[in-house]
């Protein structure tokens, strides 16, 4: 039912979203909009067969206290 709902919801989107601004949209922005809409979907359609995705919390907080110190407060 949820995997139904994340096709819906997709196809709407890219039925009112995408196809008006084909014409308009430089090469650039057709790329950079595809690839960001491919990524979401694949992630909510992983989502919706429970794979488990794994948390990129961690790797920030480690990049932020190596840039600023220990300054985050997670320790």
């Amino acid at each position: 039912m949820l995997l139904a709902m994340v096709i819906l919801l997709f196809g709407c989107c890219f039925l009112f979203d995408y196809l008006p601004n084909v014409k308009k949209d430089s090469k650039k922005e057709k790329t950079i909009y595809l690839s960001l809409f491919a990524i979401s979907f694949v992630i909510l359609v992983f989502f919706a067969f429970d794979v488990p995705i794994p948390s990129v919390t961690g790797f920030i907080i480690a990049l932020i206290d190596k840039i600023f110190g220990n300054q985050v407060g997670i320790t």
